[in-house]
């Protein structure tokens, strides 16, 4: 019984095959040979079950995209969802500008000696003596007034060439149509930071 059941198998599949390589798209009117006819048919069959494998596989394997609308998103919810979906989150500003001063606070430091009493025109005042005549010429109490009076001057002006650039600063923007994540954020503001320190610095050596 199973030795029938095998020969009808194979019965069967010699007639499929038979059956497939008699098929032919053309009419018996065409002028093309029967060999070219059947050749031309298996050649676009086959092609056309290619294509179609191609096609079925593309849809198969494609990635489907959903765009989900989320209305006043929350900082919280922002973070969540820029770790999530890093390159397809999109969220633009209702604000694409916004000063420096509105969300950075810069806190300046001096070199001691530029906030000392060494400064202060009542210590210069009190330097200068009238009695300078009766010193040697080389002897420092003459020009020391002078020095700490220079020292006064260029302190003063340092502290007023950086209040300025602070000021240019302030009043400056930084300009996006989208949100910023924290890290990109802070990456941008150390560098704003960082350029703003160069120029000033560059400043002072000028003068």
């Amino acid at each position: 019984m199973a030795e029938v059941t095998s020969h009808e198998r194979m019965s069967r599949y010699k007639r499929l095959y038979y059956l497939l390589i008699k098929i032919n798209l053309f009419d018996d009117k065409e002028e093309l040979s029967l060999v070219d006819q059947l050749l031309a048919t298996r050649i676009f069959l086959s092609l056309l079950i290619i294509i179609l494998s191609i096609v079925i596989a593309f849809t198969a394997f494609s990635i489907q995209t959903n765009t989900v609308t989320i209305q006043l998103p929350n900082e919280i919810i922002f973070e969540k969802l820029s770790l999530q979906y890093p390159s397809t989150l999109s969220c633009p500003c209702t604000q694409s500008s916004i000063r420096h001063d509105q969300f950075l606070l810069l806190d300046l430091s001096y070199h001691p000696i530029c906030t000392s009493q060494f400064v202060n025109q009542t210590f210069i005042s009190s330097l200068y003596d009238y009695n300078m005549s009766d010193y040697y010429p080389l002897d420092y109490r003459i020009m020391i007034a002078s020095h700490f009076q220079l020292l006064s001057l260029l302190c003063r002006t340092i502290k007023e060439m950086v209040s300025d650039t602070l000021k240019e600063f302030a009043a400056k923007q930084i300009i996006t149509n989208q949100v910023l994540s924290h890290s990109v954020f802070n990456t941008q503001v150390v560098a704003l930071v960082e350029q703003l320190k160069s120029t000033t610095t560059a400043h002072i050596n000028h003068i």
